[in-house]
């Protein structure tokens, strides 16, 4: 089993179990100081693999609005979940929302040019139909 396979709250649980039946039984074991050395460490541990995981997800958000920015709106931050409270994951969730739409936006941009382009394209024909009828009409009307 992979512990990146264990919802976030679930690694949080396992966590707390582990460092506190390590640091009663160092405790009973070794006595008072080296359970609280075991409880430092494994608190020191807990901080700084969050601020990693942290420092982690504000990359991936920023690599993705690095490529919204190049117009590349199908850019996702991976393992976004939305949550009540506003947190980087939240932020990260709606990061994707906002890439959704703007991709749904774009494509509809894209639609409606291609749309006008081929309008242009037979107004410019009829114009010149228009023109070479005035053309061989006036010719003949000259002589």
């Amino acid at each position: 089993m992979q512990f990146r396979s264990i919802p976030k709250n679930g690694r949080l649980i396992l966590f707390s179990i582990a460092t506190i039946s390590v640091t009663i039984l160092s405790t009973v074991l070794f006595g008072k100081l080296v359970g609280e050395v075991v409880f430092a460490v494994f608190l020191i541990s807990w901080i700084a693999y969050h601020s990693i995981s942290k420092n982690r997800e504000m990359r991936s958000i920023q690599l993705v609005l690095c490529e919204y920015q190049d117009g590349n709106f199908t850019a996702r931050v991976e393992n976004a979940e939305s949550s009540k409270y506003l947190t980087v994951n939240d932020l990260a969730f709606r990061i994707n929302r906002l890439g959704e739409q703007l991709e749904k936006l774009k494509h509809a941009v894209e639609v409606d040019h291609t749309a006008e382009l081929i309008k242009a394209d037979r107004l410019a024909s009829v114009g010149e139909l228009a023109a070479s009828v005035a053309h061989e009409i006036r010719n003949p009307v000259a002589g």
